[in-house]
């Protein structure tokens, strides 16, 4: 299985593509049933930016790849757990926390350290940084909802609490090869060869899981 597995890889990049479309999809029809929750497009644009970002390294490992893509690759997917940061941020109405300042020292922290150690130690701070706290800072919001409301609601909000702190795992922690630890030991490669099931499709399948249970909620 883990052989085959491994030569699906742009179907599973195309999947894990249209899985985040799917949650974006859904994240703008709730703003539009729930006009005054504005927060509700970030989650939305979050889900089609980081779907976008899915299919560009589905382009990059069928046509070409150079390091410019990459460094656009690595732009894009900042860009959509941004969004999810910002989501999370007014969900929670905390209007001064985690701003524009604070993105700022990080997202120039990420670029000196990707121009000294190279593209592939970028990536891994972007996930380590934005990635991994903008997953579970939605996983602890959509928990405190839960946790105020009461049957279905409360199991299906403590379901996508569970679903992104899964993700901020898998998208956040679970990292391409860098030259620095953890990144050299806890990488993409690590967990193929233990779970023999590419990372990829473990966040496609997260992604549908928060779609239909962000959905449920609505």
């Amino acid at each position: 299985m883990a052989a085959f597995l491994a030569t699906q890889l742009d179907y599973i990049f195309f999947f894990n593509g249209l899985a985040f479309f799917l949650l974006g999809a859904v994240g703008f029809a709730v703003a539009t049933v729930w006009g005054g929750e504005n927060s509700w497009r970030l989650l939305g644009l979050f889900g089609f930016v980081h779907g976008a970002g899915g299919w560009l390294d589905l382009i990059a490992l069928i046509v070409v790849d150079t390091p410019i893509f990459v460094a656009i690759r690595i732009a894009v997917m900042a860009g959509s757990f941004l969004l999810l940061m910002e989501f999370a941020r007014q969900k929670a109405k905390l209007a001064g926390a985690v701003g524009p300042a604070i993105c700022l020292v990080i997202i120039t922290f990420i670029v000196v350290a990707g121009m000294a150690g190279g593209l592939a130690v970028a990536d891994a701070l972007t996930r380590y940084t934005i990635g991994f706290f903008s997953a579970m800072a939605t996983s602890w919001v959509f928990f405190v909802e839960a946790r105020k409301s009461s049957g279905a609601l409360s199991r299906l909000g403590m379901v996508t609490a569970a679903g992104f702190a899964l993700y901020a795992i898998a998208a956040g922690l679970i990292v391409a090869d860098a030259p620095f630890w953890p990144a050299n030991v806890l990488s993409q490669t690590w967990f193929f060869q233990v779970a023999g099931i590419p990372i990829q499709l473990i966040r496609g399948l997260l992604a549908c899981s928060l779609a239909l249970s962000v959905w449920a909620i609505w």
